[in-house]
């Protein structure tokens, strides 16, 4: 990457998440078919997982569940 696109601190990484969580509820809201209203959830969902991720820090369990990473830091206690 060049130093044009690499973020250089936290905080940009931070505004630029939740400037694309921002556009990504936009896109859903104008679903207008069956079809559109569907991908319409997956997309406000992956919003509300992107909120969720710079509020807390942690990913949503059912995402670190389904995610083949070594290391995860989620919203759930993990399993005895």
């Amino acid at each position: 990457m060049t130093g044009k696109t690499m973020h250089q601190t936290e905080a940009d990484l931070r505004a630029t998440l939740a400037t694309l969580a921002q556009r990504y509820g936009a896109i859903a809201a104008k679903a207008d078919s069956d079809a559109a209203k569907n991908r319409a959830r997956q997309i406000s969902q992956a919003a509300r997982d992107i909120c969720t991720v710079l509020s807390t820090g942690r990913l949503p369990g059912y995402l670190a569940a389904a995610a083949p990473l070594a290391e995860v830091h989620t919203d759930e206690e993990p399993a005895s």
